[in-house]
Order: structure tokens, then C-alpha cells, then sequence
């Protein structure tokens, strides 16, 4: 038998009325049922069929869903809203000069908009960039560069892992956390770095023939080579942490206080080195990811020691159209998925190695996984409630019995391991692919194998919605709303 940890448990909560409706629906039944019945008392046949009639359709417009989850009325709501954003030409952006807006910037489109960033210092003096969004929450984004596990000892990966769980359990009790998100990003690398740091390295007395090796290795790491970054944002809600307002700098020396525990945490938990962003980096980062091309002139000014000096207000795309299901930004278009379903049965710690890894089919892969902490004083509560509505689906019935049973069987665990000090989270996974070239199908194709691979066999095209998916998918602590991420 392998000592190798195991994992899982996933359960997405759910009431269970009759016949495995939800309980809402259930009670419309009941309500319409009652309203039928008093109709044929008072012989009101046709009023009796009519409402029978609509209250078939209401089922079945609400009850009947597919494979993510998505009933017909969720399908033709997306449709509606997008149709409606279509003729409103809300679908459409265009910035800089020859913009809709006034002046020349670029400001961030969708629901980025109006977000601001300002700059502070924590505790240990470490500049930090604090992103105030349109619902009043503010993030703090962290640049990470965990060494992985390719060489790392057993016992080090499964300390790790708990110590990852343990960050995550607290940031729960952390007052006015409201979310955590890890993103992790794959893009070309132009190489400049590598040949900056030769050309350094190639002074005056080295031989002719260790610089002509060190050239060649350039010229080759230019070819296919690729680059991984990942950052860790962290949400905190200001209304949540204090009952008075209070000014920016308030609110930031707060958060700067805890930045010190929260890193500390961090990186323990195999983070390794972890670097507050500033307000220019991320700008940066942000302007890059709508703009790929502009990745390459970045990297080309910091390889000659040249600083880019980027705004936040010239952080967002010149033009920009979304698709039903693509987005198209300025060098780039996107397609972003969202993970619908968690692994199923029991996973391994590097169950998402080969959709996080490299590809040398995906140009630019970002994958964001948002977590959303729960208080540790409503977990007791949550597990108990899930165990109990978990119980009642098997006792009631309807659906897949089988099904029912093993979900019970899953929230039992999940109580039990509340009770034993475990946390509980809300999470989702966001996938976007970035090309710059007319290959988009393929490189779908070619997502969906990485994703099946790890265990995530379940992921939807983000329809109606690609802009906003996108948005989300950044290192920026937006909160996702149900309506984009559908069970988030």
C-alpha cells in the first residue's frame, strides 16, 4: 500500500426538496399545486390548465440541467444578458486617443473599472500596492516563486501541503478576509534576461571559446523557452474589519500589520521567496497580460537597465471586443474557462501539475484558483447543515440514490474533520488561453486535454461573459460574483 497522502472530499453544498429539486423549487411546486387545486374547486378549468401548463414549464426550465450544472433558464439568461451588453455595445472597447473616453490613458475596462491602486509601506518597511475595486474591497498581490518538488523529500511535500491547508485555515480567521487567490502564469520568454546577464559575464580576459559556448546557449534558450510566474492576492472587505469608516492610510497600516504574519505563513507553506508588488510592477503586469506583445519591450528595457514607468491608468487594453466565447485585446484574444466540477475521488498533491506546467502547445496559459476562506466560527455550523441536508437527500430521494449516499458519506468526513480542527473553503478554478495567432480552437483543444489530465474533466467556456472571466482570472483579488462563476 503507498504512504502517499491522499486528498479530496469536495462537495459543493446543495438543498434537496422532492424528487432531488432544489428546495426552492420545491416550495414553487407546492405553491402552484395549491393554486391549481383551488382553481378546479371553483371550476376554473382553463385558469387550472394554464397554470398547470407554466408550472411544467417552470420545472422544467429549472430543474433540468446539464452536465455543469447549468439549468435551460441559466442558459437563456446568458444569452439575454449578452444579447442585451451586444445592442447596448457595451461588448465593444476602445481607449487612448482615438478612444470613447477623454484623453489619452488606457484605463482598465469591464469590471476593473474605476479600481484605483495606491502605495504604502508595512511593518518591516516593505513597499506594497493596495487595489481599491468598485465594491469597496481592497487586495494585496504578492509575487511568488515556489521551487517545486521535483527534488524535494516526502515528508518536506506533506509538511508543505498541511502548512498550505493551515494558511488557508487562517486567513479564515482573519478579520475581513474575504478571499485568496493563486495565479499562476506560463508566457514566452524573449530571453533579453539571459542575454543581459551573458553579455555580463562575457568581460574582458574570458576566453573566445566559452563565449561563443555562453552565445550559443542564448541564441538556443531564445527558441521555444518559456517562462512561469505566480502571484497570491489576498481581499480583505474594510467594512468587515472596522464599524467606522476610515481613511486610506488607516486601512493600510492595518493591513500592513498583518502582511508580516500573513508572508511569514506564506512562505512557509513552500511559497518560497515572497515579494510585496508595487503599484509599477503590477501595472506592469496587468498592461502585459492585455497586450502580450508588449511583454517583449518590458523585458527588452530591463535587460538594458531602462525603467518602465507604467500608471495604473495605463494599464488596460487600447481596443477590445468580447466574444460569446473568446476575448479580443489589443496583440491578443483569450478564451477562459471555469472549472465546474471538482476532482472526483481522491487526488495527490500535484494533481494539477500538467494544467499548471508549461505547454509548448498553449502561448500563454494563466490558471487561477480562488479561494474563499470561512469564518472559524461558522464552520461548525456549515458542516453540521451540509451533513444534515446530505442526510435528508438520501431519506427523501429521487435522482441518483447512489450519488446521494456517497455525497452523504463525503459531508460525514467533511464534519468530522471540522470537528478536528479543518477548515472549510469555497474555491473555484479559472482557466484562460492566450494566443496571438488564428489557432484558438486548437489551443482549446489542447486546454481541455491538460485540464482532463488533472482530474478536472468538468470545464465550461465562460459564455456571454469572456471579459469579465478574464478579468478575473488576474492577480488582482476581484470577487467573483455566482452569475460569472456559476457555484462560486
Amino acid at each position: 500500500m503507498s504512504d502517499i497522502p491522499a486528498y479530496g472530499n469536495f462537495r459543493k453544498p446543495r438543498t434537496v426538496g422532492l424528487w432531488g429539486m432544489s428546495m426552492g423549487l420545491t416550495l414553487s411546486v407546492f405553491v402552484l399545486s395549491a393554486l391549481v387545486v383551488v382553481l378546479l374547486l371553483r371550476q376554473a378549468w382553463g385558469a387550472a390548465l394554464a397554470v398547470m401548463a407554466c408550472g411544467a414549464v417552470i420545472v422544467v426550465a429549472l430543474n433540468i440541467t446539464d452536465v455543469h450544472g447549468l439549468s435551460i433558464a441559466d442558459r437563456w439568461m446568458e444569452k439575454m444578458m449578452f444579447g442585451m451588453a451586444q445592442w447596448r455595445g457595451r461588448t465593444l472597447y476602445r481607449s487612448g486617443p482615438l478612444g470613447v473616453m477623454p484623453g489619452s490613458a488606457t484605463p482598465l475596462p469591464g469590471i476593473l473599472a474605476g479600481s484605483k491602486v495606491s502605495e504604502h509601506v508595512d511593518s518591516f518597511d516593505r513597499v506594497f500596492a493596495l487595489v481599491h475595486h468598485a465594491d469597496k474591497s481592497v487586495a494585496v498581490v504578492m509575487n511568488v516563486t515556489p521551487p517545486g518538488i521535483d527534488l524535494v523529500d516526502r515528508d518536506q511535500i506533506d509538511t508543505s501541503v498541511a502548512q498550505w491547508g493551515e494558511w488557508l485555515a487562517m486567513l479564515g480567521n482573519e478579520i475581513g478576509v474575504v478571499q485568496a487567490t493563486v495565479v499562476v502564469e506560463s508566457s514566452p520568454d524573449s530571453g533579453e534576461a539571459l542575454a543581459r546577464h551573458i553579455q555580463t559575464m562575457n568581460a574582458a580576459g574570458t576566453s573566445s571559446v566559452a563565449r561563443e559556448v555562453m552565445n550559443e546557449v542564448a541564441a538556443e534558450y531564445r527558441v521555444g523557452a518559456a517562462q512561469m510566474r505566480v502571484w497570491v492576492t489576498v481581499t480583505f472587505q474594510p467594512s468587515l474589519m472596522s464599524s467606522k469608516k476610515r481613511t486610506i492610510e488607516e486601512l493600510a497600516r492595518d493591513i500592513g500589520g498583518r502582511l508580516t504574519g500573513i508572508t511569514q505563513q506564506l512562505k512557509a507553506a513552500g511559497a518560497g521567496a515572497v515579494h510585496l508588488m508595487t503599484a509599477a510592477q503590477l501595472a506592469r503586469a496587468i498592461r502585459t497580460a492585455y497586450d502580450p506583445a508588449a511583454l517583449e519591450l518590458v523585458e527588452l528595457a530591463h535587460s538594458r537597465g531602462e525603467q518602465v514607468e507604467l500608471a495604473w491608468e495605463d494599464a488596460g487594453p487600447i481596443a477590445a471586443e468580447a466574444l460569446w466565447d473568446a476575448y479580443r485585446h489589443d496583440s491578443g484574444v483569450s478564451r477562459t474557462w471555469v472549472v465546474s466540477q471538482p476532482p472526483q475521488g481522491v487526488i495527490h498533491e500535484n494533481v494539477l501539475e500538467r494544467l499548471l506546467h508549461i505547454s509548448a502547445d498553449v502561448e500563454r496559459k494563466r490558471v487561477a484558483i480562488v479561494y474563499r476562506p470561512i469564518s472559524a466560527a461558522r464552520t461548525g455550523d456549515i458542516a453540521e447543515r451540509d451533513q444534515n441536508r446530505a442526510n435528508n437527500a438520501v431519506t427523501v430521494g429521487g435522482g441518483n440514490k447512489a450519488r446521494a449516499i456517497r455525497e452523504a458519506r463525503i459531508a460525514q468526513r467533511n464534519a468530522s474533520e471540522e470537528a478536528a480542527g479543518a477548515g472549510i473553503e469555497d474555491f473555484a478554478i479559472i482557466i484562460t488561453a492566450t494566443t496571438s495567432e488564428d489557432n484558438l480552437e486548437d489551443v482549446s483543444s489542447v486546454v481541455r486535454a491538460l485540464a482532463s489530465s488533472s482530474k478536472l474533466a468538468r470545464i465550461r467556456v465562460a459564455y456571454g461573459a469572456q471579459d469579465s472571466a478574464f478579468a478575473l482570472g488576474l492577480p488582482l483579488g476581484v470577487r467573483p460574483s455566482s452569475s460569472i462563476v456559476k457555484g462560486l
